[in-house]
């Protein structure tokens, strides 16, 4: 065989490759194929148990699929799905999280307890955020986005997820970034830039090395070419994946990004984590609020970032604890407590350390990175006895391992409601209700 064969994708994995099976039942993915397509394809890649190939050609397409519209599509990491109609979109984004469920989760009946996917009401120039790594094209500074499965950059003019009127920031910043620092001593990183539809706050980090700059002249010559609210330089050290920041320098404006979810105002420094999607991190707070239900007397808020959930938790709750360990984020969230007047109990340190202070809890929130909880933190969370858990989740699997064993300490899975905050990737959020059998010794204290 010379290594071409067609085959029928019948399903998809979770980070966007098409499954199929050859004749004698070996899985073969496939990148950019939808459901139902019919498919010429090269392998790549030959495991024992899986294979890898790249389309060739699309011999009967399905009836999920559409043009993409981004020219980037073939080469960027960034929008996966974009090839699929967004009604495939969030069937599929429902299939990812009921499969994880059931296969890592070991729950019986994830597909009764999954909602349908929750639908972004923008699907193209809905983040507030994005991330641009900087690359050399014919010796000029160019700015892109990582490439498929490898760590290239991709170089682009223009990204379609930015808000309409700034999908062409990367080819201007390009330009102006290539002439401001072209006598700087320390190296670019990368560049942020978040813009605001409810607030119009526009702002440019720029992540670079520790060194001298012309902070002067780089604010002058960005400002010409970005009526940005807030320009910062992130000075940031060691490996690039950790982002170890040393200082946070305000070359103009603001020195910080501001949002509005749910009614509220969010400050939020360059460093701080914030959801992407506004539009529909609303609803992510009302699912929250919802899951938590009655539980609200006593209350934990970890891995609380600027306040996404701290600060509508505090309208309800008796008391209330919020647990961050970024300490970029535990300013910003203080201060945009003290903006609204609420109150909470806001802890510096990790999950594992500081829950065990705190006592026993009717409810807790936690929003954990991609990774999931480690397991002191996990041991930690049972530990404080809370009658209802809301897991807020980015990865499936890492949700469906914590709820298997969040399952082994007694706590059982009631509802899981994915949200589509990402349109056109294979990402997905994901709220989880979980609850304890009720006990004497975990009953709220009557006030």
């Amino acid at each position: 065989m010379d290594g071409h064969e067609n085959v029928r994708i019948t399903a998809l994995a979770y980070g966007g490759e098409g499954i199929a099976r050859r004749k004698d039942g070996k899985v073969v993915l496939v990148e950019a194929t939808a459901v139902g397509d019919l498919v010429r394809v090269r392998t790549t890649d030959e495991r024992r148990k899986v294979a890898r190939a790249r389309i060739e050609e699309v011999v009967e397409a399905s009836p999920e699929r559409v043009d993409a519209r981004c020219p980037y599509h073939a080469q960027c990491g960034g929008c996966g799905l974009q090839h699929l109609s967004y009604a495939a979109q969030l069937r599929h984004k429902r299939a990812f999280v009921v499969e994880a469920l059931e296969r890592i989760g070991r729950i019986d009946d994830a597909e009764g307890l999954v909602a349908n996917t929750v639908a972004s009401p923008v699907v193209w120039g809905y983040r507030n955020k994005v991330e641009l790594e900087p690359c050399r094209v014919k010796g000029k500074l160019a700015l892109g986005l990582h490439a498929k499965g490898a760590g290239e950059v991709v170089p682009i003019q223009r990204c379609l997820l930015l808000p309409a009127g700034h999908e062409g920031l990367p080819s201007r910043l390009a330009g102006a970034l290539g002439f401001a620092l072209k006598d700087a001593d320390a190296p670019l990183r990368r560049v942020g830039v978040r813009v605001s539809r409810t607030s119009g706050d526009v702002e440019l980090a720029l992540w670079t090395e520790p060194g001298p700059c012309n902070r002067s002249f780089v604010a002058k010559v960005l400002a010409d070419a970005l009526k940005a609210t807030s320009l910062v330089r992130v000075l940031a050290a060691g490996d690039k994946g950790r982002r170890e920041v040393k200082n946070v320098e305000v070359l103009s404006g603001r020195g910080h990004w501001r949002e509005d979810v749910g009614g509220l105002r969010y400050r939020v420094s360059a460093p701080s984590f914030f959801q992407v999607n506004s539009a529909v991190s609303g609803t992510l707070v009302a699912e929250v609020l919802e899951g938590l239900g009655e539980d609200t007397a006593r209350v934990a808020d970890l891995y609380s970032g600027v306040g996404t959930f701290t600060l509508p938790l505090a309208r309800h709750a008796r008391t209330l604890d919020a647990v961050e360990t970024a300490g970029s984020s535990i300013r910003d969230l203080r201060r945009n407590l003290s903006a609204h007047g609420l109150d909470a109990e806001v802890h510096a340190g990790s999950v594992e350390w500081v829950l065990p202070k705190l006592g026993k809890k009717d409810g807790i929130v936690v929003d954990p990175p991609r990774s999931g909880l480690g397991p002191d933190a996990l041991d930690a969370l049972a530990d404080a006895a809370p009658r209802t858990v809301v897991y807020v989740s980015c990865d499936p699997a890492t949700l469906a391992r914590d709820v298997q064993r969040l399952a082994a300490r007694g706590y059982r899975l009631v509802k899981a409601v994915p949200l589509d905050l990402f349109p056109q990737t294979w990402h997905v959020e994901t709220v989880a209700r979980l609850v304890a059998p009720l006990q004497k010794a975990q009953c709220s204290v009557k006030y």
